[in-house]
């Protein structure tokens, strides 16, 4: 009974195998809230929602920043963080098997919104350029074409740049939304 919250509350989610796993959560127990930033939770095998409170992974990015996202990608749970980007292998239900690690401590995510699952894999924003993530989990730049008309998008537009994955066209889009114009 201890070790289940009643309420878990979190900004991001994602599915894999069965489980949810849940990152930058606030847990109210006993009348108090507390929030971790730097955690993933997850629920337990086909429960999604049942998250203990005891089934979490505290990461620990030396550059500091939070979650601003996760998302799934074959057998790994990729986390997005402002400084860094890790990899949660999941091969197994039994957690004792998974691993993490920060598989790009350079390239961090704008935030939840610069985040784009394809069929292929992830792309996602970052400070410098648009990245694909692949199946490989390798960080490949597709925007070195255009790398000084981003870098300056990102300067203005940081905070309401989208990126956008239009499955009927299977066409890749960045957006920016402003909410007096649309750029």
């Amino acid at each position: 009974e201890a070790s289940k919250s009643l309420d878990v509350k979190f900004k991001y989610s994602t599915m894999l195998n069965g489980r949810q796993f849940v990152a930058n959560v606030k847990i109210t127990a006993d009348g108090e809230e507390e929030e971790y930033p730097n955690f993933i939770m997850y629920s337990n095998p086909n429960a999604p929602e049942i998250i203990p409170m005891t089934n979490y992974i505290q990461l620990q990015d030396l550059q500091g920043g939070e979650i601003v996202g996760i998302e799934s990608l074959m057998s790994d749970i990729v986390v997005f963080m402002t400084n860094g980007i890790f990899r949660l292998n999941v091969p197994q239900s039994n957690p004792a098997s998974w691993s993490l690690v920060e598989a790009h401590p350079n390239i961090g995510c704008l935030h939840d919104k610069a985040i784009a699952k394809t069929p292929g894999g992830v792309y996602f924003l970052s400070q410098n350029s648009i990245v694909f993530l692949d199946s490989s989990f390798k960080a490949n730049t597709i925007s070195e074409k255009i790398k000084d008309t981003y870098q300056d998008a990102v300067v203005s537009y940081k905070d309401i740049m989208r990126i956008h994955y239009d499955v009927k066209r299977n066409v890749l889009m960045v957006l920016n939304f402003n909410s007096s114009s649309s750029k």
